[in-house]
Formats: C-alpha cells, sequence, structure tokens
C-alpha cells in the first residue's frame, strides 16, 4: 500500500487515488473473502486441537480473510476497506472473549503507560 500510494505521474500527482468499488470488484472482494475464508480455514484446522470448537474456528478463518482483504483494499485506496475492518472487529469480540483476549488490550496499555513514566 505504501508503496503504490508514491506512485506519482509525470505531473506529480498521486496515482492512486481514494475511490469505491464499482459493482464487479464488490463481487471479486466478497469471492476472495470467501475463497481466503476455506483456505485459512484448512490451514488453521490441521494446528487445532482435536476439541477446539467448530465455530470459533470457522469465525477466526472469516475474520483473517476479511482482515486481509481489508489490506489489499486499503493499498489501493478503497473506501469500501473500512466496512471490512468494522465487520472484522465487531467480529472478534465473541472471539477474544472465547480466547479470554478480553483485556489484553487494556493490560497491555496499562503496563506500557507505568513504563513510559519510568523513562
Amino acid at each position: 500500500g505504501w508503496y503504490n500510494w508514491q506512485l506519482k505521474d509525470d505531473r506529480q500527482k498521486l496515482k492512486i487515488q481514494i475511490k469505491n468499488n464499482n459493482n464487479a470488484e464488490n463481487l471479486m472482494v466478497i469471492i476472495a473473502s470467501i475463497m481466503l475464508s476455506a483456505i485459512v480455514f484448512v490451514i488453521i484446522i490441521q494446528f487445532q486441537k482435536e476439541d477446539a470448537s467448530l465455530f470459533y474456528v470457522i469465525l477466526e478463518s472469516i475474520i483473517t480473510a476479511l482482515n486481509f482483504t481489508a489490506m489489499w483494499l486499503m493499498a489501493w485506496k478503497r473506501i469500501e476497506h473500512w466496512y471490512l475492518w468494522i465487520i472484522g472487529d465487531i467480529m472478534c469480540i465473541p472471539l477474544f472473549i472465547y480466547k479470554d483476549y478480553i483485556l489484553i488490550s487494556y493490560l497491555g496499555f496499562t503496563e506500557w503507560s507505568k513504563k513510559i513514566k519510568t523513562i
């Protein structure tokens, strides 16, 4: 994305501009997200314990695929990447609760806040 954003034409205008996807591109995003979800699922399921909840493996696969697709769209400055980030973030909530990650951000922030005061 950073490389794409630095590309300029001969008049020093940025070539990559913020814009919306058209319908065909939105369809491609949906297909890519579904395919990536399936690929990630196959990879993740091989590393899971036998007692792992299939629901959460599927959820994790979808979230990962949405995040990859969002990064790809962000590299091309497509406004739709924000939708994917928001959906992925909302879907993370039950996954974080299930895996007891609910307080990690808060605990990390407070730990760093204490450390910065000693520097």
